[in-house]
């Protein structure tokens, strides 16, 4: 197994000047941020399809449902404190090229530093995510939640498994052509700017309130699916199960009718 995962030089060469100065919002696209051994080792573990939990028609206040498959890393905002199961995967249960992998994030003087100058912060933590979209599944336009400071979003689909033709870019957006009141649509955003999501690509976000962005309806056949994995920055008080008791309601709003419990199944 490889010994580091990432690549430094990209670290150590990074602009941050550049950075803050990008247009709508601070964000940066890179390509082989993972070494190529790392990468193909991550790739080749990506976590089973077993382990994932089906998200369909969850709205979030005004946008449509960002209909997915979900694994969280030892906790979920969508379940109670203590939950293990479908949607949840516990460290030790990770493939060991990943458990190396989240063990190299957290390190303080590496990439945990590196993002601590991005934020201009000490007080923060990581959350990881494993995504699958699939055939006809979205990313409606928006902005994250305002406990999330950022992410990076990491592409694992290659050239063998995902064509560019079934889309899966996330489109960094600007400039919006009118005030929108309801739904947000692709179309009410004059610039949109696709990120590379192949081969060993990824995207560094800083959230603000103009740091909108989506992913339009994937075209790929079913049974193929686009696989991500999302490093997630939140404040280093944040608690997935506070989360869940203050805003469940809210994250469900529109949802048809279903006990709490069965919800969270």
């Amino acid at each position: 197994m490889t010994k580091t995962f990432i690549h430094y030089n990209l670290i150590r060469s990074f602009d941050r000047s550049c950075f803050e100065s990008q247009i709508p919002y601070p964000w940066q696209p890179f390509e082989q941020f993972l070494t190529p051994k790392g990468f193909r080792e991550l790739h080749l573990s990506y976590p089973g399809m077993d382990k994932f939990e089906k998200q369909v028609g969850y709205y979030r206040g005004k946008e449509k449902p960002h209909d997915r498959y979900l694994l969280s890393y030892e906790d979920s905002i969508y379940h109670e404190k203590g939950y293990e199961g479908r949607g949840v995967v516990l460290h030790r249960q990770l493939p060991e090229p990943w458990q190396a992998f989240i063990k190299e994030l957290e390190r303080p003087n590496g990439y945990k530093s590196f993002i601590g100058s991005i934020l201009r912060s000490s007080k923060f933590k990581f959350r990881y995510e494993w995504h699958l979209g699939y055939k006809k599944s979205e990313v409606s336009p928006h902005v994250d939640i305002n406990w999330k400071l950022g992410n990076h979003l990491f592409y694992f689909n290659t050239e063998k498994d995902w064509n560019s033709k079934w889309g899966g870019s996330t489109l960094i957006l600007g400039e919006k052509r009118n005030k929108i009141d309801g739904q947000t649509n692709f179309k009410d955003f004059k610039v949109t700017v696709p990120v590379a999501n192949l081969e060993n690509h990824s995207v560094l976000m800083r959230n603000t309130p103009e740091a909108w962005h989506g992913v339009k309806p994937l075209s790929c056949p079913v049974g193929v699916y686009r696989k991500i994995f999302m490093i997630i920055f939140v404040p280093a008080d944040f608690s997935a199960d506070r989360w869940l008791t203050n805003s469940l309601s809210a994250l469900l709003k529109h949802k048809p009718r279903r006990s709490r419990a069965a919800v969270l199944r």
